[in-house]
């Protein structure tokens, strides 16, 4: 039977993916950079804009974040580093450098630098007064000294304009503040309900409505936990995870939150219910990985088996060593080498069947097929995984182990419009 249709979450368009994220003690770090930010506790739902394949979490072009109830809190340090990756350009423009940026009581924001003027360094520091104006404004109000301003002035700085050119959604005010408008936000969907400035720290309250919530407290005896409930399919480490439950929780305190866009070797992952999605591309970079001489061409899920097609990669620089070995000895070795290391290496075809099937504990058997020499390397290479144990011409294989994630046992395995989909039994819960 197929699984039900997604109908979405109350309040909110029923696409055909999406993602409750709901989260405690949690941090989020934009890919390739080294910005971050703090997550003390998250209610959101991911809304796939792209429902022809999986929800992907990890490319936020391709879904829209409707915040119910949430916290961001920037430090003084992510606030810097956020700082020299955004404006860096502006900076280097004004000869700026070792920019600190510094949060001050009473929504005070200082951002200090070192200007190299006529060969020498001069510290250079600005204040700033940051509030919220509405659900959907935050102002940015200069608060430098006259000094400062005839200073900017001589130099030809229109500082709030320069910044005003350089944020999306910000416009320049009458009385020479900045409003930037949050609605700018690309494919973001939540009110500023409260935003507040302390020593080292911004925090701004994110949800629905004039109401900001409060930490939802701990889970199943942690203070550091994320839980993920899908609608339709979202991509994961482990494959595509269809309609189901993850729940993963920090074996540290508040000092170790848990990273939202991958999982830290302190967490500990338990999938609660759905069903697993493997397709041709990650099967196709899992044995890439695992089997390096095997180049395939061709695989396709028929039934339960998995058939390739491609060619095993023979170096002929063994092949020569071989033959020099049998022929000279260790010196016919060596120039068989040599001599092989200059040809072109052999692509034998080869044909292959895996047969995917369950066991009665709840481990998948892998039972390769063909050509002695490729089942008999499949079968090596499938048997030195984590959680995996040879049994006469098969593979049991204990997905829990190798994927790192607490899986219940594997009940199901079918193929589907070229793909494979693995369903499971929800685990043993602790009592």
């Amino acid at each position: 039977m197929s699984p039900p249709t997604p109908q979405g979450f109350a309040g909110e368009p029923p696409p055909t993916n999406q993602m409750r994220l709901q989260a405690q003690n949690a941090w989020v770090k934009l890919p390739g950079t080294n910005v971050s930010a703090n997550v003390p506790h998250v209610d959101a739902t991911l809304v796939d804009r792209t429902p022809g394949d999986p929800l992907t979490p990890l490319a936020p072009d391709s879904y829209e974040l409707h915040v119910r109830s949430g916290a961001l809190q920037v430090l003084d340090v992510q606030a810097t580093e956020l700082l020299r990756e955004a404006g860096g350009h502006l900076l280097a423009q004004h000869r700026l450098r070792d920019t600190q940026v510094r949060f001050l009581a009473n929504g005070r924001v200082r951002v200090a630098a070192t200007a190299e003027r006529a060969g020498l360094p001069l510290p250079v520091s600005l204040d700033f007064k940051l509030s919220r104006r509405d659900a959907h404004t935050v102002t940015l109000e200069p608060a430098f000294s006259w000094l400062t301003r005839l200073g900017l002035g001589a130099m030809g700085v229109d500082l709030m304009q320069q910044l005003a050119k350089a944020v999306p959604g910000s416009r320049l005010e009458p009385g020479g503040g900045l409003a930037f408008d949050l609605r700018a936000l690309p494919r973001v969907h939540a009110d500023l309900q409260a935003l507040s400035i302390r020593s080292g720290k911004l925090e701004a309250q994110l949800g629905t409505g004039p109401r900001s919530a409060r930490p939802p407290g701990s889970r199943e005896g942690a203070s550091n936990w994320v839980a993920i409930e899908t609608r339709g399919e979202a991509t994961s480490p482990q494959g595509i995870l269809r309609n189901g439950r993850t729940f993963a929780r920090g074996e540290g305190g508040a000092e170790n939150p848990i990273l939202l866009n991958e999982v830290p070797k302190w967490v500990t992952m338990r999938r609660d219910a759905g069903e697993i999605v493997l397709d041709r591309e990650a099967v196709a970079a899992t044995l890439a990985e695992q089997l390096p001489s095997f180049k395939v061409k061709h695989m396709r899920f028929e039934g339960s088996a998995l058939e390739l097609k491609g060619h095993y990669r023979l170096s002929m620089a063994a092949l020569g060593g071989l033959f020099g070995l049998a022929l000279g000895g260790a010196e016919g070795l060596v120039r068989g080498l040599h001599a092989g290391a200059a040809a072109k290496d052999l692509g034998v075809p080869v044909t292959a069947r895996i047969e995917v099937s369950t066991t009665p504990d709840g481990r998948a058997r892998l039972t390769p097929s063909g050509s002695d020499m490729v089942a008999d390397l499949i079968r090596g290479q499938l048997a030195e995984l984590s959680g995996a144990r040879a049994e006469g011409e098969a593979v049991l294989l204990d997905l829990s182990r190798l994927s790192g994630v607490e899986l219940g046992p594997l009940r199901r395995v079918r193929a589907e419009g070229g793909r494979l989909v693995m369903g499971f039994d929800a685990p043993t819960r602790p009592a």
